[in-house]
């Protein structure tokens, strides 16, 4: 292969990136918000808040939109060229530690959410009470 194919085959791929950067973070983005929203909306309510799990998979929603809106949205504006985490330290470190603590956050209760259903549906009295 010559340095003009590797040359036009890389900016093949960044173009492709770009696009997908562009219109699938919109994409994802989108169905995201709504999804989570249904949950929020569905989970807020007086039934579901007064159960442990739900109470776990209602603040587990809110986690994940704001994961999902702090990751994606800064992505896809940088498309453009408008992204203020590319120039500004700040900003950059300040949506590292909101990114990855919130999904981190909103794996977690996941996790203590499933622990939750699996003690509370044993035979085990003592699980259950637990």
């Amino acid at each position: 292969m010559s340095f003009a194919s590797d040359a036009a085959l890389i900016a093949t791929y960044r173009n492709a990136l770009l696009q997908c950067n562009r219109y699938l973070a919109m994409f994802v983005v989108f169905f995201g918000v709504v999804g989570h929203a249904a949950n929020i909306s569905v989970l807020a309510q007086k039934d579901f808040r007064s159960n442990s799990c739900g109470w776990l998979f209602l603040v587990s929603s809110f986690a994940y939109l704001i994961g999902i809106c702090s990751a994606l949205i800064s992505r896809f504006l940088s498309t453009w060229a408008l992204d203020l985490t590319e120039t500004n330290s700040f900003f950059c470190k300040f949506r590292g530690f909101l990114v990855f603590s919130s999904l981190t956050c909103a794996y977690w209760l996941t996790v203590m959410a499933t622990i939750d259903r699996w003690l509370s549906s044993s035979r085990d009295a003592n699980y259950r009470r637990f």
